[in-house]
């Protein structure tokens, strides 16, 4: 879990109870599902809405004024995002008439995001005992939770061709403000028409950032392995490259550090079994198989040669750079603000402008990449406060803070996220632990400090004596 031991962040006075113990996980769930709506309003921004009101019911009667802890990178981050909507809005002469609307409420909507729903969040919640507790248990639940959908979605169209999402969210739900919940692939003669694996999301990339925070922060092994399963199945490429960066990261330091458990014999055993499965499997089952060529193609330079989208993921990094340098002082400070951070490339000269499709020409759209959402989007002063809270977060005493800030950091290369719901409130969680770790072993400190200079001075009074 994010946090190791609860008992840190319970106390007898505020112990967490089951009422707010579902209303969270409600709220999590909820931000867990992007691009389900009801009528405009989106339900992971309602889950947001309910997770505050929750921490200021449970508040309610102890609060006599809200502090913000401006030193906070996390706080730091939040203003520079602020400014950055606030100055888009002197750019609206660039922007297309027929979009200025839409950019004017992209811009406000992540204004009013930031002033009323996450700031006040992450006082409160910096502010309550057993929030840490809480969230965590519910993350979990709900990495979990998408993770058997996305499953179930894939075994019940392979073996009874049953569209699992078709008749729950669009035939019972009503489509939740969409027309399709199904995204299918064509593996032509490696296995015919496959569904690709979202779970309750609209975007598969999306189900892939929960299976990377279930891995990171549920420390069941059963699950993980069935995360890790999941992510092979899922076909997206930004889900694997991150497992793989965090099992070479963390791989590589068990094997310079030693591990403090020995590996049994049972375990050993344990994972050549497995593989020795996945391989029997991939290679004996077609379907399989053939998911494992067309991803290993999608990595493949032919492949992506052809792949106008992944040449674009590819180029939107250094565009964005390139278009922060040359369209004047305040672009290059505060940038364009992040949910409208790809009109930077559409409504700008630029050096992509020829593989930008119809739909980012038509509308107001954020970089399909955080790192280069938060550098057009934020401009220099937005990229530099990404980067201190990342720093900070990778610098924090809690193991888990630091594996899970390596994951959302390298997978902000080929998807945006810092502007999710949930993404905002896990950026709160990891700020909470990591100052009341940092705060815990200050207090260790000077304990210790003062213990030593008590005992250096009874040397000093027994020499004299």
């Amino acid at each position: 879990m994010l946090l190791h031991n609860t008992s840190l962040m319970q106390s007898p006075e505020r112990s967490s109870n089951k009422a707010f113990d579902f209303i969270v996980f409600v709220a999590v769930f909820l931000m867990s599902a992007v691009g389900a709506q009801i009528g405009p309003l989106a339900l992971n921004f309602l889950g947001s809405l309910i997770l505050l009101a929750a921490l200021f019911i449970r508040q309610l009667g102890s609060i006599r004024y809200i502090s913000f802890p401006i030193l906070n990178p996390y706080f730091g981050l939040c203003a520079a995002l602020l400014f950055s909507s606030l100055c888009a809005l002197f750019q609206l002469d660039s922007i297309s008439a027929n979009l200025q609307s839409d950019f004017i409420s992209s811009n406000l909507t992540l204004l009013i995001q930031i002033v009323f729903v996450y700031l006040p969040t992450f006082a409160l919640a910096r502010r309550e005992t057993c929030f840490l507790s809480t969230f965590s248990r519910a993350l979990i639940m709900v990495c979990r939770i998408q993770m058997i959908w996305g499953l179930s979605q894939y075994l019940l169209w392979e073996f009874i061709g049953f569209d699992l999402n078709q008749v729950v969210l669009v035939d019972t739900l009503g489509g939740l403000g969409q027309e399709t919940w199904t995204a299918l692939i064509n593996l032509g003669g490696l296995g015919g028409v496959q569904v690709r694996m979202t779970g309750i999301n609209h975007d598969g990339a999306f189900l892939g950032l929960l299976l990377i925070m279930g891995l990171v922060v549920d420390k069941n092994p059963t699950f993980r392995i069935l995360y890790s399963i999941s992510m092979l199945l899922s076909m997206q490429r930004t889900t694997l490259v991150v497992f793989a960066v965090l099992f070479v990261v963390y791989g590589l330091k068990r094997v310079v550090h030693g591990s403090r458990r020995k590996i049994g014999v049972f375990t050993v055993i344990g994972v050549v079994a497995l593989v020795a499965s996945a391989i029997y499997a991939f290679i004996s089952i077609p379907e399989l198989g053939g998911r494992l060529v067309s991803l290993l193609g999608r990595f493949t330079a032919e492949s992506a040669s052809n792949d106008v989208g992944t040449s674009r993921h590819v180029l939107y990094l250094p565009a964005a750079v390139e278009q922060v340098l040359t369209n004047g002082i305040l672009i290059f400070l505060f940038g364009i603000g992040i949910k409208s951070s790809g009109m930077l490339f559409s409504a700008f000269d630029s050096s992509i402008a020829g593989i930008l499709n119809a739909n980012m020409n038509s509308r107001v759209w954020a970089i399909e990449s955080d790192i280069a959402t938060v550098i057009a989007g934020g401009g220099l002063v937005g990229a530099a406060a990404y980067l201190r809270m990342y720093l900070y977060f990778l610098d924090s005493r809690d193991e888990t803070v630091r594996a899970l800030s390596l994951a959302l950091f390298s997978f902000g290369f080929m998807y945006c996220e810092t502007q999710l719901p949930l993404v905002q409130i896990v950026y709160i969680a990891m700020a909470c632990l990591t100052e009341k770790v940092g705060a815990r072993h200050t207090v260790k400190s000077n304990i210790s400090a003062a213990k030593n200079t008590s005992i250096n001075a009874g040397d000093v009074a027994i020499h004299t004596a």
